[in-house]
């Protein structure tokens, strides 16, 4: 037999084993219970969604707690919440509170919260009274504390019907927060701007100092609920941001921000890195509005007669 021959047989024989082998194959599938094939399909397919869902849950940018609130993400009949937050050694001025009134007064329709951020809240002194928090966090509860002019100031509001007076310790505020550990190491301001987000990172809303009140005439499709688009709107000149949903990508976005370790100095630069990395193109950015400052409010602008009034028995004394 030549070479030629015996390389032909050794072909013949592997072509016949792997013949063989593909029918042992085919036979055993076929013998194989349908129901027993059937369940290992399933079960692959679902170990490989319950992975898939693992790699989301650990990749995720926030943990996303949505509150209950009233209104949900978009609904076209539910009032808008608006809030205003203080930390405790910061001292809000006449024209601030008026400023809030004149919110609360220009939109009755719609909630008004003013939150105070206290250092050692437990260590208060407190009435008896409570005032429920549950429209955001379930586990808080806020109380009343001493009274000075600026509670003065707070209590004439809280009279206001749709305005809410909140006090909550910073350990609470933050407690179901992303920035829970890095919240000790922020300044008065930026602890501000932080709980500022993350109120409107937990349910849709509009946070803004009272300085910038009268750029609420830049939130009509929110405050009016023209538009259901789930977009964040920012200034990055007055101190106003809004979400018309929760967990919003760019307010987490900007939320991881301020996680990091000196990931800003001020609310400017903050705002400018978020949208750097949330919109590398220079011809738009979905998701998030810039809005233009609105022109200066005229002199009947405020209306505050609860303020006013504080003051005007104060000069009669």
């Amino acid at each position: 037999m030549t070479r030629e021959d015996d390389l032909e047989s050794i072909l013949c024989e592997s072509e016949t084993r792997r013949r063989i082998v593909l029918l042992g194959v085919s036979r055993t599938l076929r013998e194989w219970p349908s129901k027993l094939f059937q369940g290992l399909v399933v079960g692959a397919v679902l170990s490989l969604i319950v992975f898939g869902l693992t790699v989301l849950c650990i990749l995720g940018p926030q943990t996303c707690h949505a509150a209950r609130v009233s209104g949900g993400n978009c609904d076209l009949g539910a009032p808008t919440n608006l809030h205003f937050i203080k930390h405790e050694n910061r001292s809000w001025s006449r024209d601030d509170y008026c400023h809030i009134e004149t919110v609360a007064r220009s939109y009755p329709r719609h909630n008004i919260f003013v939150t105070n951020l206290l250092e050692n809240y437990d260590e208060r002194p407190s009435l008896s009274s409570t005032i429920d928090y549950q429209l955001f966090f379930d586990h808080l509860t806020t109380m009343v504390p001493s009274r000075n002019i600026e509670d003065e100031m707070q209590s004439k509001l809280k009279k206001i019907s749709n305005v809410r007076i909140v006090n909550v310790s910073i350990e609470d505020f933050f407690k179901r927060s992303s920035l829970r550990k890095r919240v000790c190491q922020l300044t008065r301001d930026q602890l501000e701007l932080a709980a500022k987000y993350q109120i409107i990172w937990n349910s849709p809303g509009i946070s803004l100092e009272p300085s910038a009140a009268w750029q609420l005439d830049n939130l009509d499709h929110l405050i009016n609920k023209i538009d259901c688009e789930p977009d964040a709107s920012i200034q990055l000149d007055s101190d106003l941001q809004a979400s018309s949903a929760s967990c919003q990508s760019f307010v987490g976005l900007v939320m991881n921000q301020i996680a990091r370790d000196g990931g800003f100095f001020d609310r400017r630069s903050l705002l400018k890195r978020s949208l750097e990395y949330y919109c590398p193109e220079s011809n738009g950015c979905n998701g998030v509005r810039i809005l233009q400052a609105a022109s200066a409010p005229n002199e009947n602008y405020t209306n505050c007669p609860s303020i006013c009034s504080l003051f005007d028995v104060e000069a009669d004394l």
